[in-house]
């Protein structure tokens, strides 16, 4: 039986998470949107696989909110827990792995800047070229995320393309991550979501009743 996932709780302020024996608070911020030209998405860390394929579903181009998904580990620390693109208000129904061309299940988001990101591809293209002429570039990519102590950063890509990167800080850091399409009841794509494995989104070995209220 395949694994299922659902990441709609994550996104609903003051629900409760899980983890193990560990029990989470969520909280939704709004940190940008992102501008899309070609409709194909980058889902890479930004540092290490800017030349990263896009996404193989595409969808239309426009400019789409980003939402974090932070989970209060303790009082006073939080943790990205999930990154979302939202395509539309549908309610998402089905979620399913978004994949690159390339990919397979053994190679996955791999992050070792312990940062992720969301880019159209026409915006991944110009990234890749500045990093690979200037090494020195990354350090504008840190200084954008040390303005939001780490957390996120809403990066412009301009003169040269009208188009931005929008970055964030990887729940527990480096490792290895998977991206969701999330569908609505017409089969139509809603949002694209990054999980860092903060939380327990798995909800095949989820009892019958959880206590979930939505």
């Amino acid at each position: 039986m395949p694994m299922l996932y659902d990441f709609t709780r994550a996104f609903q302020d003051g629900a409760t998470c899980t983890a193990g024996k560990h029990t989470f608070t969520m909280q939704t911020m709004r940190i940008g949107d992102l501008t899309v030209q070609t409709g194909r998405i980058v889902a890479c860390d930004p540092f290490v696989e800017s030349e990263a394929s896009p996404l193989v579903a595409a969808i239309p181009p426009g400019e789409y909110p980003v939402f974090l998904s932070r989970a209060t580990i303790e009082p006073n620390h939080q943790r990205n827990a999930c990154a979302m693109l939202k395509i539309t208000d549908a309610l998402p129904v089905r979620w399913e792995m978004a994949m690159r061309p390339e990919q397979n299940l053994a190679n996955l988001y791999f992050v070792d800047a312990g940062v992720g990101c969301f880019m159209d591809v026409a915006a991944a293209q110009v990234l890749d070229a500045r990093l690979r002429a200037d090494e020195m570039y990354h350090e504008n990519l840190i200084d954008a995320l040390n303005a939001n102590q780490y957390v996120y950063a809403n990066f412009a890509l301009t003169p040269e393309i009208d188009a931005n990167c929008i970055m964030f800080s990887s729940g527990w850091g480096d490792g290895i991550y998977a991206s969701f399409w999330g569908y609505d009841a017409d089969d139509h794509i809603a949002c694209l979501v990054t999980d860092f494995q903060v939380i327990d989104a798995r909800v095949n070995d989820r009892p019958a009743s959880d206590g979930d209220d939505g």
